[in-house]
Protein backbone atom coordinates (compact mmCIF):
# COMPACT_ATOMS: atom_id res chain seq x y z
CA UNK A 1 0.00 0.00 0.00
CA UNK A 2 2.68 2.38 1.01
CA UNK A 3 4.89 1.75 -1.99
CA UNK A 4 1.75 2.33 -4.27
CA UNK A 5 0.84 5.62 -2.71
CA UNK A 6 4.62 6.33 -3.38
CA UNK A 7 4.56 5.31 -7.03
CA UNK A 8 1.34 7.23 -7.40
CA UNK A 9 2.04 10.38 -5.73
CA UNK A 10 5.43 10.80 -5.58
CA UNK A 11 5.92 11.01 -1.63
CA UNK A 12 5.41 9.80 1.14
CA UNK A 13 1.90 8.76 2.75
CA UNK A 14 2.45 11.74 5.55
CA UNK A 15 -0.38 10.10 7.83
CA UNK A 16 0.29 8.00 10.82
CA UNK A 17 -0.31 4.46 10.59
CA UNK A 18 -0.49 1.50 13.33
CA UNK A 19 0.00 -2.24 12.04
CA UNK A 20 -1.09 -5.34 13.74
CA UNK A 21 -3.43 -3.29 16.05
CA UNK A 22 -4.87 -4.49 19.26
CA UNK A 23 -6.07 -1.40 21.23
CA UNK A 24 -7.71 0.50 18.63
CA UNK A 25 -9.63 -2.32 17.55
CA UNK A 26 -10.81 -2.96 21.39
CA UNK A 27 -11.34 0.52 21.80
CA UNK A 28 -13.67 0.95 18.69
CA UNK A 29 -15.37 -2.25 17.87
CA UNK A 30 -16.20 -2.70 14.40
CA UNK A 31 -16.91 -5.43 11.34
CA UNK A 32 -16.81 -3.22 8.36
CA UNK A 33 -13.87 -1.28 6.58
CA UNK A 34 -13.56 1.92 5.94
CA UNK A 35 -14.58 2.61 9.18
CA UNK A 36 -13.70 6.07 10.46
CA UNK A 37 -14.01 7.67 14.03
CA UNK A 38 -14.48 11.11 14.51
CA UNK A 39 -12.73 12.95 17.79
CA UNK A 40 -13.47 16.70 18.42
CA UNK A 41 -11.05 19.41 19.86
CA UNK A 42 -12.31 18.31 23.60
CA UNK A 43 -11.61 13.95 23.01
CA UNK A 44 -14.80 13.36 22.56
CA UNK A 45 -16.24 10.63 19.90
CA UNK A 46 -18.52 13.04 17.67
CA UNK A 47 -19.20 10.13 14.93
CA UNK A 48 -18.64 6.68 13.66
CA UNK A 49 -18.56 6.81 9.81
CA UNK A 50 -17.97 5.32 6.89
CA UNK A 51 -15.55 6.95 3.73
CA UNK A 52 -18.33 8.77 1.94
CA UNK A 53 -18.87 11.48 5.09
CA UNK A 54 -15.26 12.13 4.99
CA UNK A 55 -15.93 15.77 3.30
CA UNK A 56 -14.73 18.71 3.62
CA UNK A 57 -17.84 20.24 4.43
CA UNK A 58 -18.37 17.67 7.26
CA UNK A 59 -15.08 18.16 8.25
CA UNK A 60 -15.48 22.19 8.42
CA UNK A 61 -18.18 21.76 10.67
CA UNK A 62 -17.26 19.29 13.34
CA UNK A 63 -13.96 21.92 13.34
CA UNK A 64 -16.24 25.09 14.07
CA UNK A 65 -19.44 23.83 15.45
CA UNK A 66 -18.55 20.51 17.20
CA UNK A 67 -21.15 18.88 15.38
CA UNK A 68 -22.09 17.98 11.81
CA UNK A 69 -25.30 15.87 10.31
CA UNK A 70 -23.52 13.08 9.34
CA UNK A 71 -25.27 9.65 8.49
CA UNK A 72 -23.48 7.36 11.26
CA UNK A 73 -22.24 4.09 10.91
CA UNK A 74 -23.58 1.18 12.86
CA UNK A 75 -22.78 -1.76 12.22
CA UNK A 76 -24.79 -4.76 12.05
CA UNK A 77 -23.97 -8.04 13.25
CA UNK A 78 -24.63 -10.28 10.12
CA UNK A 79 -24.83 -13.62 11.87
CA UNK A 80 -28.73 -12.65 13.13
CA UNK A 81 -31.03 -11.85 11.13
CA UNK A 82 -31.13 -8.12 10.30
CA UNK A 83 -31.41 -5.47 13.09
CA UNK A 84 -32.27 -8.09 15.58
CA UNK A 85 -30.46 -8.77 19.11
CA UNK A 86 -29.76 -11.24 21.36
CA UNK A 87 -32.59 -10.98 22.56
CA UNK A 88 -34.67 -12.38 19.69
CA UNK A 89 -34.02 -16.51 19.85
CA UNK A 90 -32.64 -17.88 16.81
CA UNK A 91 -33.66 -21.42 17.07
CA UNK A 92 -37.52 -20.91 17.82
CA UNK A 93 -37.85 -18.52 15.10
CA UNK A 94 -40.16 -19.66 12.45
CA UNK A 95 -39.96 -16.61 9.95
CA UNK A 96 -38.94 -13.14 9.66
CA UNK A 97 -38.50 -10.45 7.03
CA UNK A 98 -37.35 -7.21 6.61
CA UNK A 99 -37.33 -4.05 3.11
CA UNK A 100 -36.30 -1.52 3.65
CA UNK A 101 -35.18 1.78 1.46
CA UNK A 102 -32.08 3.74 1.31
CA UNK A 103 -28.72 2.40 1.85
CA UNK A 104 -27.67 1.58 5.51
CA UNK A 105 -23.53 2.38 6.64
CA UNK A 106 -23.60 -0.80 9.13
CA UNK A 107 -24.12 -3.16 6.07
CA UNK A 108 -21.61 -4.36 3.08
CA UNK A 109 -23.59 -4.80 -0.07
CA UNK A 110 -23.99 -8.24 -1.08
CA UNK A 111 -26.10 -11.64 -0.20
CA UNK A 112 -25.99 -13.52 3.14
CA UNK A 113 -27.71 -17.29 2.92
CA UNK A 114 -28.69 -19.30 6.33
CA UNK A 115 -28.65 -22.82 5.74
CA UNK A 116 -29.64 -25.74 7.49
CA UNK A 117 -26.96 -28.40 6.00
CA UNK A 118 -27.63 -27.98 2.49
CA UNK A 119 -30.42 -26.53 2.42
CA UNK A 120 -31.60 -22.81 2.03
CA UNK A 121 -34.15 -21.41 3.96
CA UNK A 122 -33.19 -17.51 4.48
CA UNK A 123 -31.94 -15.21 2.33
CA UNK A 124 -30.42 -11.67 3.24
CA UNK A 125 -29.89 -8.92 0.23
CA UNK A 126 -28.74 -5.82 1.71
CA UNK A 127 -27.72 -2.35 0.16
CA UNK A 128 -28.38 -3.47 -3.83
CA UNK A 129 -30.51 -1.90 -6.33
CA UNK A 130 -33.86 -3.08 -6.93
CA UNK A 131 -33.11 -4.31 -10.56
CA UNK A 132 -30.40 -6.87 -8.90
CA UNK A 133 -32.31 -7.78 -6.26
CA UNK A 134 -35.51 -9.07 -8.77
CA UNK A 135 -32.24 -10.89 -10.57
CA UNK A 136 -31.12 -12.38 -7.75
CA UNK A 137 -34.22 -13.79 -7.19
CA UNK A 138 -35.64 -14.59 -10.33
CA UNK A 139 -31.96 -16.73 -10.88
CA UNK A 140 -33.26 -18.95 -7.71
CA UNK A 141 -36.38 -19.35 -9.58
CA UNK A 142 -35.60 -19.71 -12.88
CA UNK A 143 -32.35 -21.33 -12.86
CA UNK A 144 -30.25 -19.95 -16.46
CA UNK A 145 -32.41 -16.74 -16.37
CA UNK A 146 -30.44 -13.81 -17.42
CA UNK A 147 -30.79 -10.11 -17.88
CA UNK A 148 -31.98 -9.79 -21.11
CA UNK A 149 -35.17 -11.28 -20.17
CA UNK A 150 -35.95 -8.85 -17.67
CA UNK A 151 -38.26 -6.44 -19.50
CA UNK A 152 -39.23 -3.15 -17.12
CA UNK A 153 -42.37 -1.47 -18.54
CA UNK A 154 -42.72 1.88 -16.27
CA UNK A 155 -43.48 5.49 -16.76
CA UNK A 156 -41.23 7.16 -13.91
CA UNK A 157 -37.84 5.68 -14.27
CA UNK A 158 -36.41 8.43 -12.01
CA UNK A 159 -36.24 4.70 -9.15
CA UNK A 160 -35.03 3.03 -11.53
CA UNK A 161 -32.20 4.31 -13.98
CA UNK A 162 -29.62 6.60 -12.29
CA UNK A 163 -28.80 9.80 -13.70
CA UNK A 164 -26.36 10.06 -15.97
CA UNK A 165 -24.32 13.31 -14.41
CA UNK A 166 -21.61 11.47 -12.06
CA UNK A 167 -22.06 14.21 -9.30
CA UNK A 168 -25.83 12.84 -9.18
CA UNK A 169 -25.17 9.25 -9.45
CA UNK A 170 -23.95 8.24 -6.23
CA UNK A 171 -26.31 10.38 -4.46
CA UNK A 172 -29.16 8.45 -6.48
CA UNK A 173 -27.95 4.94 -5.66
CA UNK A 174 -27.61 6.13 -2.01
CA UNK A 175 -31.26 6.65 -2.10
CA UNK A 176 -32.03 3.99 -4.21
CA UNK A 177 -30.53 1.09 -2.50
CA UNK A 178 -32.05 -1.45 -0.91
CA UNK A 179 -32.04 -4.36 1.55
CA UNK A 180 -34.45 -7.53 1.54
CA UNK A 181 -34.36 -10.59 4.29
CA UNK A 182 -36.64 -13.16 4.26
CA UNK A 183 -36.21 -16.40 6.30
CA UNK A 184 -39.40 -19.09 6.01
CA UNK A 185 -39.68 -22.23 8.17
CA UNK A 186 -36.60 -25.13 6.99
CA UNK A 187 -40.14 -27.56 6.19
CA UNK A 188 -41.22 -24.63 3.46
CA UNK A 189 -37.42 -23.67 2.26
CA UNK A 190 -38.95 -24.65 -1.57
CA UNK A 191 -40.89 -21.87 -1.72
CA UNK A 192 -38.32 -19.08 -0.29
CA UNK A 193 -37.67 -17.60 -2.98
CA UNK A 194 -41.53 -17.46 -4.16
CA UNK A 195 -41.75 -15.64 -1.05
CA UNK A 196 -39.12 -12.85 -1.69
CA UNK A 197 -40.99 -12.29 -4.73
CA UNK A 198 -44.13 -11.76 -3.62
CA UNK A 199 -42.63 -9.22 -0.79
CA UNK A 200 -41.30 -7.59 -3.26
CA UNK A 201 -44.50 -7.13 -5.46
CA UNK A 202 -46.34 -6.36 -2.42
CA UNK A 203 -44.10 -3.33 -1.58
CA UNK A 204 -41.85 -2.23 -4.01
CA UNK A 205 -43.84 -0.47 -5.74
CA UNK A 206 -43.78 -2.81 -8.30
CA UNK A 207 -45.12 -5.93 -9.70
CA UNK A 208 -43.31 -8.30 -11.88
CA UNK A 209 -44.34 -11.79 -13.36
CA UNK A 210 -43.23 -14.21 -16.22
CA UNK A 211 -44.98 -13.46 -19.80
CA UNK A 212 -44.58 -15.41 -22.76
CA UNK A 213 -44.22 -12.69 -25.73
CA UNK A 214 -42.87 -13.10 -29.06
CA UNK A 215 -39.56 -10.53 -29.23
CA UNK A 216 -36.21 -9.40 -30.81
CA UNK A 217 -33.79 -11.94 -30.04
CA UNK A 218 -30.45 -13.60 -31.62
CA UNK A 219 -30.41 -17.41 -33.07
CA UNK A 220 -27.13 -18.90 -33.26
CA UNK A 221 -27.67 -20.84 -36.46
CA UNK A 222 -25.08 -23.38 -38.19
CA UNK A 223 -23.63 -22.92 -41.68
CA UNK A 224 -21.90 -26.30 -42.86
CA UNK A 225 -21.50 -29.33 -40.88
CA UNK A 226 -19.49 -27.86 -38.10
CA UNK A 227 -16.74 -29.62 -38.07
CA UNK A 228 -14.75 -26.61 -37.31
CA UNK A 229 -15.82 -27.01 -33.58
CA UNK A 230 -16.33 -30.69 -32.90
CA UNK A 231 -14.16 -31.02 -30.41
CA UNK A 232 -10.28 -32.93 -30.71
CA UNK A 233 -11.50 -34.60 -26.80
CA UNK A 234 -9.44 -33.93 -23.44
CA UNK A 235 -10.09 -32.34 -19.67
CA UNK A 236 -13.33 -30.07 -20.24
CA UNK A 237 -12.63 -26.67 -19.36
CA UNK A 238 -14.76 -23.67 -19.69
CA UNK A 239 -12.89 -20.22 -19.80
CA UNK A 240 -15.06 -18.00 -21.23
CA UNK A 241 -15.25 -15.43 -18.74
CA UNK A 242 -12.22 -15.01 -18.57
CA UNK A 243 -10.62 -11.31 -19.71
CA UNK A 244 -7.53 -12.76 -21.52
CA UNK A 245 -8.33 -14.71 -24.33
CA UNK A 246 -11.80 -16.49 -22.96
CA UNK A 247 -11.98 -20.34 -24.58
CA UNK A 248 -14.17 -23.57 -24.59
CA UNK A 249 -12.44 -26.96 -24.58
CA UNK A 250 -14.30 -30.15 -24.78
CA UNK A 251 -17.51 -28.49 -23.57
CA UNK A 252 -21.25 -28.56 -24.71
CA UNK A 253 -22.45 -25.41 -26.52
CA UNK A 254 -24.71 -24.40 -24.17
CA UNK A 255 -21.90 -22.83 -22.17
CA UNK A 256 -21.07 -20.50 -25.22
CA UNK A 257 -24.92 -19.15 -25.27
CA UNK A 258 -24.93 -18.54 -21.28
CA UNK A 259 -21.72 -16.42 -22.07
CA UNK A 260 -23.59 -14.73 -25.06
CA UNK A 261 -26.84 -13.92 -22.68
CA UNK A 262 -24.46 -12.67 -19.99
CA UNK A 263 -22.84 -10.33 -22.54
CA UNK A 264 -23.25 -6.47 -22.34
CA UNK A 265 -22.78 -6.16 -25.97
CA UNK A 266 -25.88 -8.42 -26.61
CA UNK A 267 -28.67 -6.44 -25.20
CA UNK A 268 -31.39 -9.38 -26.46
CA UNK A 269 -31.85 -12.70 -25.68
CA UNK A 270 -29.42 -15.33 -27.39
CA UNK A 271 -31.53 -18.78 -28.74
CA UNK A 272 -29.46 -21.72 -30.08
CA UNK A 273 -30.86 -23.52 -33.12
CA UNK A 274 -27.37 -25.08 -33.92
CA UNK A 275 -28.56 -28.47 -33.37
CA UNK A 276 -25.27 -29.02 -31.79
CA UNK A 277 -25.17 -32.39 -29.60
CA UNK A 278 -21.59 -32.71 -29.09
CA UNK A 279 -18.78 -31.03 -27.35
CA UNK A 280 -17.06 -28.14 -28.72
CA UNK A 281 -13.93 -26.53 -28.98
CA UNK A 282 -14.00 -22.79 -29.37
CA UNK A 283 -11.32 -19.82 -28.70
CA UNK A 284 -12.17 -16.51 -28.37
CA UNK A 285 -9.42 -13.92 -28.60
CA UNK A 286 -10.68 -10.64 -29.03
CA UNK A 287 -13.87 -11.60 -26.18
CA UNK A 288 -16.59 -10.57 -25.96
CA UNK A 289 -17.18 -6.81 -25.82
CA UNK A 290 -17.96 -5.96 -29.36
CA UNK A 291 -20.83 -7.71 -31.17
CA UNK A 292 -19.26 -7.13 -34.61
CA UNK A 293 -15.84 -9.55 -33.59
CA UNK A 294 -17.86 -11.91 -32.02
CA UNK A 295 -19.82 -12.54 -34.71
CA UNK A 296 -16.62 -12.75 -36.86
CA UNK A 297 -15.34 -15.03 -34.98
CA UNK A 298 -18.59 -17.66 -34.64
CA UNK A 299 -18.11 -17.58 -39.03
CA UNK A 300 -15.31 -19.03 -38.78
CA UNK A 301 -16.52 -21.74 -36.78
CA UNK A 302 -19.40 -22.00 -39.51
CA UNK A 303 -21.96 -20.51 -37.14
CA UNK A 304 -23.93 -17.42 -37.78
CA UNK A 305 -25.55 -15.01 -35.41
CA UNK A 306 -28.45 -13.27 -36.53
CA UNK A 307 -31.41 -11.34 -35.48
CA UNK A 308 -34.75 -12.58 -35.49
CA UNK A 309 -38.00 -13.17 -33.40
CA UNK A 310 -38.70 -16.04 -31.45
CA UNK A 311 -41.95 -16.81 -28.56
CA UNK A 312 -39.80 -17.25 -25.17
CA UNK A 313 -40.58 -17.15 -21.43
CA UNK A 314 -39.85 -13.25 -20.01
CA UNK A 315 -40.08 -11.27 -16.40
CA UNK A 316 -42.49 -8.39 -16.83
CA UNK A 317 -41.92 -5.17 -14.29
CA UNK A 318 -44.81 -2.64 -13.82
CA UNK A 319 -45.69 -0.08 -11.70
CA UNK A 320 -48.37 -1.16 -9.54
CA UNK A 321 -51.62 0.30 -9.18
Amino acid sequence: FFSKWKTRYGAELSLASVEQDTLLGTLFPHQLVPHYVWIDAGGKIAAFTSAEQVTAANIKAVLEKGQAEIAMKKDQDRSRPLFTTQDLPQSPLMSYSIFFKGKFDGLSSGNRLHRAGDTIYGHAITNTLLQDIYLTILRELYPGFTKNRLMVEIKDTSRWVAPAAAGERESWKRNNMYSLEVIVPVRQAAGLYNEMLQLLNRHSGYTGSMERRSIPCFVLTTAGKNNEVKSQGGKKDVRLFSEKEPYLRNAPIRYLIARLNNCPAIAIPVVNETGIDFPVDMDFPEGFSDIEQISRRLKQYGLILQKAERKMEVFVIRERE
